[in-house]
């Protein structure tokens, strides 16, 4: 695996996303709308690659100068037994908790205010890559 600069992932990928918000600005369905799909897919391996720098070398954030790139982690719910998170919100009267989905905002807020395990339910942490203007910029 070649040397990666953390800084130099940070501060290109900020630049490119910048690129991608003028660009999307005054897009035409032409050589632009290309641009923007290259640009795009750039982004998108720089974040993966961002991504992995940041875990592979245990860090939470990193500031360039230009960009500074971060990993946030949020907990979700996972719904191992409906029939017992059904029962719980029958129980509770929490149909706020639910729509298509579990709702994870309801659920996070339970947890938060009660401390207690809900039935039928666990969590697992998703970790994202942020992107945002480094003190240089």
């Amino acid at each position: 695996m070649a040397k990666v600069n953390g800084s130099k992932i940070a501060n290109d990928l900020y630049s490119i996303k910048n690129d991608i918000k003028i660009a999307s600005l005054a897009l035409s369905k032409t050589k632009e709308a290309k641009a923007l799909e290259k640009l795009s897919k750039k982004q998108k391996d720089l974040e993966q690659e961002a991504f992995d720098y940041l875990v592979d070398n245990k860090v939470a954030a990193l500031d360039g100068g230009k960009g500074k790139i971060g990993i946030t982690e949020s907990v979700v719910p996972t719904i191992e037994n409906w029939d017992k998170f059904y029962a719980f919100i029958h129980k509770n009267k929490a149909y706020h908790m639910l729509g298509k989905k579990a709702k994870t905002e309801s659920i996070r807020q339970y947890w938060e205010d009660n401390k207690k395990k809900i039935p039928g339910v666990d969590k697992f942490v998703v970790k994202k890559l942020s992107v945002q203007k480094g003190k240089e910029a």
